[in-house]
């Protein structure tokens, strides 16, 4: 068969455009293929910086935890070592807190100890302080001519023993004991009180043995004398002024004895007068003898005990005072007057 030139012509076209296309299906596919390839090749740089950035906060994470693995074992290190220094320092406290409690119990002892000690010889002291006088003059007052009396206390009480020879040796002893201040010491630390009381059978006997009593100390006229029965019926205030007046007129005078006779004829206000008067530290006569006398309505026996009879005395005057002054402020003046109190026999 024979194919005209035409023909030839077509095929040749219609090959033509067939390579081309086949060349543009290549060129398709190697576009399309390039294109697989670089999103492939982006896929792994893509997935490499991702792994990089894993890999790299990997790193950090380990480096990270290291360095605090480091610091908790640092800081475990140190707490431990605290906790050993404490551990010790809380053993050695424990093994030294017995001896210093011991040492602490010892010297408390010590103090407790030389307090004591101290406390048993001031009370020694006072004891034999108050008490020698009483057994020295116990030992001489029966001596009539009462020459050793007059020696140890200035006080000459023989002729008063003359002239009273019925009182007990107590009586004797005890003015004796309260003069001894007076006479030894020229700047005594308190005055010279004596109360003497009797019963209604020994009233004048105890009158006239205080106003004797009173010139043993001293010349007649320089005593001072008050009566309470003349403030009886006074005001008490008014009372009160006149005595305070007499009393340190008299003493400032140079007067050194003073006798107040019916202390429980006085208003009651009024006697308070005598708690400065006869105060123990801070009276404002201190070189002075004050005598008071007391006219009980019960009968005094000298042979009773000394305590029951001066408790007749004070509840005298506080049945006397009662109704004007409370109990407090005549135990407290009673406490001044009475510091030696004697009974005086008919």
């Amino acid at each position: 068969m024979v194919v005209s030139t035409r023909s030839k012509d077509t095929l040749n076209r219609a090959f033509v455009f067939d390579d081309k296309e086949n060349e543009n299906k290549e060129n398709m596919k190697d576009k399309e293929q390039h294109k697989q390839d670089e999103e492939e090749k982006e896929k792994k740089q893509e997935k490499k910086k991702i792994k990089e950035k894993t890999k790299e906060k990997t790193r950090k994470a380990a480096k990270d935890q290291h360095e605090l693995g480091h610091e908790v074992r640092h800081r475990s290190s140190h707490l431990q070592d605290n906790t050993n220094k404490l551990k010790i320092h809380e053993t050695t406290s424990t093994r030294n807190r017995p001896v210093k409690k011991q040492i602490k119990t010892r010297k408390r002892n010590i103090v407790i100890a030389v307090i004591i000690l101290i406390a048993v010889i001031i009370l020694i002291a006072v004891i034999v302080v108050c008490l020698l006088p009483s057994i020295f003059l116990r030992s001489t007052a029966d001596d009539d001519t009462g020459g050793t009396l007059r020696k140890y206390t200035g006080l000459n009480l023989g002729e008063l023993k003359s002239t009273f020879p019925t009182q007990t040796p107590y009586l004797w002893r005890l003015i004796g004991s309260a003069s001894i201040d007076f006479f030894k010491h020229d700047d005594p630390k308190r005055p010279s009180v004596i109360l003497l009381a009797a019963g209604p059978d020994a009233h004048s006997t105890l009158d006239a043995l205080a106003s004797d009593l009173s010139t043993s100390y001293t010349s007649g006229d320089l005593v001072t004398k008050i009566d309470g029965s003349e403030y009886n019926m006074s005001d008490a205030d008014i009372a009160k002024y006149e005595i305070d007046k007499t009393l340190d007129s008299g003493f400032n005078s140079g007067k050194k004895v003073a006798v107040i006779h019916h202390l429980e004829s006085i208003p009651a206000k009024a006697s308070m007068i005598f708690h400065s008067y006869c105060e123990t530290d801070n009276a404002p006569f201190k070189k002075v003898v004050i005598i008071f006398t007391v006219h009980v309505t019960d009968e005094l026996n000298p042979k009773d005990n000394l305590k029951t009879n001066e408790k007749i005395v004070e509840k005298h005057l506080i049945q006397k005072w009662k109704d004007s002054v409370d109990k407090d402020h005549i135990d407290a003046m009673f406490s001044r007057v009475a510091t030696a109190v004697a009974f005086v026999t008919p």
